[in-house]
């Protein structure tokens, strides 16, 4: 939240469907002051640990204050305000030991035996240009430590029952301070995972108490936001490996191939990737949205899905070992290359058709049977 700047001069909210990441953008200024601020975030949910996210705000003065000294403050809490019908607050903690800054919640139902344990780490890092450095924080007041020779420039301290104000003393002007949040949602009782076995392919390792707390225990340190997004990164990776579909042409080829990618982005964060009998599940405006471009371009009826594209190309009239394939390669004027991988004998293909040509590649085997469907 940023506070008393009357004049936003830029404001952008966004998704990068690549890897399921939600970014915001603020810049502000309050003309009376002199005093002009840009304000980032990030928010990812780790697709490679279910129960994990993370996000990161950034502040920077972009021109300061006068003679009148500024303070960055940024605010991280945990929401215990509102909560699921049925669900009460415990245990609110806020832990400022051994130079950290930790919140803690749980929430149970008492009726149903179910409750679920939420942790959340911090740190404060400074970007002046030169990469990020981590700071060290005081946990006390600036009131506190006013009288210290050489007091302390960042605090943290304790706001409300479950809330943490970190706070930049006298900031550079144009450096960047970011506190980074890693969080850990742990379902007890009731609400533990059922089977990795029984979930659907796309699901990854399932976080519990057990787990999580012997995989920080190894460590000995708390999970750091630009490991959980290398790990997140890496999934989407696999994920696009498989479901993405190039079409590479002319610009009425480049909205077609952008709605292509976010149908399958809805696909992907549904857990779409083990079948394609059901309606798929996207949002409606989506769909429409991809329906018009794709008939626009093939000139084709009610296309159900992106994968239209290969099941109706690659074609397998037996499906025995070694399968017998029947490829259509006709593509439409516009479309200059296609390609797309398809899952054929128990092993990852890559085709790529072009005007009159179809190059087929034989990738690595298929690790898990449920993976052979297509979007």
């Amino acid at each position: 939240e940023v506070r008393s700047f009357p004049k936003v001069t830029l404001y952008s909210h966004s998704l990068d469907a690549g890897i399921a990441q939600v970014n915001h953008a603020l810049e502000a200024e309050d003309i009376k002051d002199k005093l002009r601020v840009r304000v980032s975030s990030k928010r990812i949910a780790n697709l490679a640990l279910a129960g994990q996210a993370a996000t990161e705000l950034s502040v920077a003065i972009v021109e300061g204050g006068g003679r009148t000294p500024t303070d960055i403050c940024i605010r991280s809490s945990l929401l215990l305000d509102w909560v699921p019908a049925g669900f009460l607050v415990r245990h609110p903690t806020v832990d400022l030991t051994d130079g950290g800054a930790v919140l803690f919640a749980s929430y149970a139902n008492d009726e149903t035996n179910r409750s679920v344990e939420v942790r959340a780490w911090h740190r404060l890092l400074r970007d002046d240009g030169q990469g990020d450095v981590q700071l060290s924080f005081q946990a006390a007041s600036p009131k506190a430590s006013a009288g210290l020779e050489g007091g302390a420039r960042n605090y943290v301290e304790k706001s409300g029952v479950c809330a943490l104000d970190f706070i930049v003393c006298h900031p550079r002007r144009s450096a960047r301070y970011t506190v980074e949040k890693v969080v850990m949602v742990i379902p007890t009782g009731n609400l533990l995972p059922p089977p990795v076995s029984a979930m659907p392919a796309l699901s990854r390792r399932l976080g519990s108490r057990s787990t999580v707390s012997s995989m920080h225990d190894v460590e000995d340190r708390p999970p750091m936001l630009p490991e959980v997004e290398e790990a997140h990164r890496r999934a989407w990776r696999e994920e696009w490996d498989k479901a993405d579909i190039e079409i590479n042409g002319t610009r009425k080829v480049g909205r077609c191939q952008r709605m292509a990618r976010l149908f399958r982005y809805f696909q992907v964060s549904h857990g779409e990737t083990v079948g394609g009998v059901q309606e798929p599940r996207v949002p409606l405006l989506v769909n429409r949205l991809f329906q018009a471009t794709f008939r626009d371009l093939f000139g084709e009826g009610a296309v159900p899905r992106p994968s239209w594209l290969v099941t109706s190309r690659v074609l397998v009239q037996d499906p025995r070992a070694p399968p017998v394939v029947r490829i259509e390669p006709k593509l439409p004027p516009a479309c200059r290359q296609l390609r797309f991988n398809a899952a054929l004998g128990r092993h990852w293909h890559r085709f790529t058709f072009t005007a009159g040509t179809v190059q087929i590649l034989v990738q690595g085997p298929i690790l898990h049977a449920a993976a052979t469907n297509q979007l």
